[in-house]
């Protein structure tokens, strides 16, 4: 669990329009340490970006970059790699985060990336992942913040080349470089839209707004009720809530938060709208990446279309959530976080951020750096308002903000209902989110919108389930207390048919314990799949079920066949060939090492004989079990010289297991150091004319030596003496002597004998 330093810096980032506004909490991370925690860095060019839902139904971006050159991770120059980004405009509906990353077709850029919660790559820690090419440098959109030694975080423009020389230089591991590359001047990347927009008047309700385009954040009436779902580890979470309502309550405002208690039902956070207001502590359903240092998530999650309240235009907040990371806090850190969250679920942009500047505060109050909304949170504020923040409440919720909506409100559709794609046999959900005075009543239909000729039975509801068996229309009137039905777009459902399960492999591979694991290989397209694992003789006939498992392990105590099932979520299945599985045989040992006796500064040879084949040998050294010295690698093995009684034993294995010899027990005399022998005397080379010599050699060493003469390299002539007489010598030759004792070996001068020719007679005439 990561652990939150005194100061915590916000950066608030609004999701917007009829979606949703955030706010994030984090410490600012080294160049290092997110070149070590991104999954791929590379350099790209953007090339285009398409705007869809998720499987969560959230509005999102994906977009395809180009990869110029790879500096980490798996991917080559080349290829396209696709970002998943919150945000987004779909159809009449838009979420947007300040703060998200945008790219643009036809740019450079340097990008960090992680994985978000459905595991597909995204920008590492929003802004801080995206380097824009300006000429030589790589220059980083605006990033407020602490660095990691608590100090304020002041943004630098990088040489590129020597940036990603650093980069290349971390990943490879054999280089630990200094990071040279900062040209030593705090500059950012401005992104026009995504800083903080006010009004140009001040100190009217929308200068102490967040915005999106022309229209504000806001409550009509900021009296909500919130619920706090699971715990935060060593703070008092519920004190936190407390302490914070309480704040904002006791401003000269209509605010009214009030705490509902406890409902650990309420994991949707800022990803979904639930219809529940809530406080989620300790990230529970995992909306923040630990890798990103993002201390905490809070905000809009859902607003309606603006209304015009004394000439400003308003964004109409119905839902709000706040998320707290799975970090530790001080408690007055916690407070001073929470009072501040709160404040952005209320609307309230960040008090030193005026028109974008930053810090560089326009007006007296207006621009405030001694806030509980300042982007850098202190805590020693202990969560309590400021000057600043008591004005902000007053002027945007103050008494005499008049209801810009009396009476009776015409239905409206404030979100469309979505395309889906179903296969034959399955079901989709359809939804539409409608606005208007209470109660509203809803009436599917099947067909163009207008079309009213085939209602959809016990449609009733603004959710319905529809199971077409083909690709059909629907769409949705919605009718309330006053004023004309509002009608939906009108929506497809696909029906495709259910795609065929293929196996490419069934497989059985033993394991160490005896066991044999089974795996199967299976595709079927778009569908989640199910296994069924059976021992029989025949595939598809059934046989006895061994489990339900992608990857299962069986116990083999004879020979028998395995084959699968594999199903999918619409219907079709496939049945594996069979795989022969049979019992595995642990090595054997023939005959098991024995104990030995020897000299002191001998060695001794250790042996295990095994049957069968395929089986590896250990040796170490200490007693039976301990694997700390190994000894040596193969059945037969020599070790010492040994100076002191040791024991040995060996590990002999196979794919099925292990099997250990006994403990072998090397004593060693401790008598006269044993001496290795050394010759004095050579034998001599000479000359032979009688057809028999004597060789002679004299050698010195502990213990009895032996002796083994040779003639030629390597052709024995005689042992056990240190003299050796050899007669009909008929041709020139060598020879040489072994002496060995238990000490060790040594072989003498070659002697050479020559024969010299035989002389002629001389022949007379007669």
């Amino acid at each position: 669990m990561n652990h939150l330093r005194p100061f915590l810096v916000c950066l608030v980032l609004g999701l917007l329009a009829a979606s949703s506004a955030e706010a994030v909490t984090y410490f600012v991370p080294t160049d290092r340490e997110m070149i070590q925690k991104s999954d791929d860095v590379v350099i790209a060019t953007g090339v285009t970006s398409i705007v869809e839902r998720n499987a969560r139904g959230g509005i999102v971006t994906r977009t395809t970059l180009r990869i110029e050159d790879v500096l980490k991770g798996p991917r080559s120059a080349g290829q396209h790699l696709v970002l998943v980004e919150r945000g987004g405009v779909l159809d009449d509906e838009a979420t947007y985060i300040p703060g998200t990353p945008v790219y643009q077709p036809g740019e450079r850029y340097l990008v960090f990336t992680s994985a978000n919660r459905e595991l597909e790559p995204n920008t590492f820690g929003m802004s801080l992942g995206q380097f824009f090419f300006e000429g030589d440098l790589l220059l980083r959109a605006d990033v407020h913040g602490f660095d990691t030694n608590l100090e304020a975080h002041v943004e630098q423009a990088r040489d590129a080349k020597k940036f990603t020389d650093y980069i290349r230089g971390i990943v490879a591991r054999n280089v630990d470089p200094a990071p040279d590359y900062f040209v030593g001047m705090p500059t950012t990347r401005a992104r026009g839209e995504e800083r903080w927009q006010v009004a140009s008047a001040a100190f009217t309700r929308g200068s102490y707004l967040m915005k999106q385009g022309s229209s504000f954040f806001r409550w009509q009436s900021p009296v909500a009720t919130f619920v706090k779902s699971g715990t935060q580890p060593v703070v008092n979470g519920s004190a936190s809530v407390t302490k914070a309502f309480a704040q904002w309550n006791s401003t000269e405002s209509d605010i009214d938060y009030k705490d509902g208690g406890q409902d650990n039902t309420a994991l949707d956070g800022l990803d979904d709208d639930d219809g529940k207001n809530a406080i989620l502590f300790n990230d529970p359903n995992g909306e923040i990446d630990d890798n990103s240092q993002v201390a905490g998530i809070g905000g809009i999650t859902r607003a309606l279309s603006p209304v015009t309240l004394d000439g400003e235009s308003f964004f109409r907040v119905m839902e709000v959530d706040v998320v707290m990371a799975n970090k530790t806090f001080a408690q007055n850190c916690f407070d001073s976080v929470m009072t501040h969250e709160v404040g952005h679920t209320l609307g309230f942009r960040h008090s030193n951020q005026n028109n974008g500047n930053d810090g560089a505060c326009e007006a007296p109050l207006e621009c405030a750096t001694v806030a509980i909304m300042n982007s850098s949170v202190n805590c020693t504020h202990n969560g309590v308002l400021r000057a600043y923040d008591k004005s902000a409440a007053a002027t945007v919720y103050g008494s005499g903000v008049t209801n810009p909506e009396p009476g009776c409100t015409a239905p409206s559709i404030s979100s469309q209902p979505q395309n889906k794609s179903i296969v034959t046999g399955k079901s989709a959900s359809l939804q539409v989110t409608a606005a208007g005075t209470a109660p509203l009543t809803y009436a599917w239909f099947i067909g163009a919108v207008g079309n009213t000729g085939t209602l959809v039975p016990n449609s009733n509801n603004a959710s319905i389930s529809v199971s077409p068996l083909v690709t059909t229309a629907y769409w949705v009137r919605v009718t309330g207390q006053c004023g004309a039905p509002a009608q939906s777009n009108a929506v497809t459902v696909t029906v495709t048919p259910c795609p065929e399960v293929a196996i490419q492999s069934v497989s059985a591979t033993p394991v160490l314990d005896g066991n044999t694991t089974l795996n199967v290989n299976a595709t079927s397209t778009g569908q989640t799949l199910t296994y069924t694992w059976f021992r029989g003789n025949t595939p598809g006939d059934g046989g006895a079920v061994v489990g339900n498992t992608k990857q299962l392990t069986v116990a083999v105590t004879q020979a028998a066949n395995y084959w699968v099932r594999v199903s999918n979520g619409c219907g079709n299945t496939k049945n594996s060939d069979l795989v022969a599985v049979a019992p595995c045989v642990l090595p054997v040992i023939n005959v098991q090492p024995e104990d030995q006796t020897i000299a002191s500064g001998a060695k001794a040879t250790l042996n295990v004989q095994l049957g069968g084949t395929g089986s590896s040998v250990t040796w170490y050294r200490g007693v039976l079990g301990d694997k700390t010295n190994v000894a040596g690698l193969a059945a037969s093995i020599e070790v010492g010289p040994l100076t002191e009684t040791t024991q040995f034993w060996a590990e002999v294995k196979n794919t099925c297991g292990p099997v250990a010899t006994r403990q072998v027990t090397v004593n060693v005399t401790q008598g006269p150091t044993c001496t290795a022998p050394s010759i004095t005397t050579q034998p001599l080379s000479q000359e032979v004319k009688s057809g028999t010599l004597r060789l002679t050699v004299v050698a010195t060493g502990t213990e009895t030596l032996t002796y083994q003469w040779f003639e030629g390299t390597d052709k024995p002539v005689g042992t056990g003496s240190a003299t050796l007489d050899v007669t009909g010598i008929a041709k020139s030759t060598s020879y040489f002597v072994r002496v060995t004792n238990s000490c060790g070996t040594v072989d003498s001068a070659v002697a050479q004998i020559t024969v010299p020719p035989a002389k002629r007679r001389a022949v007379g005439h007669r």
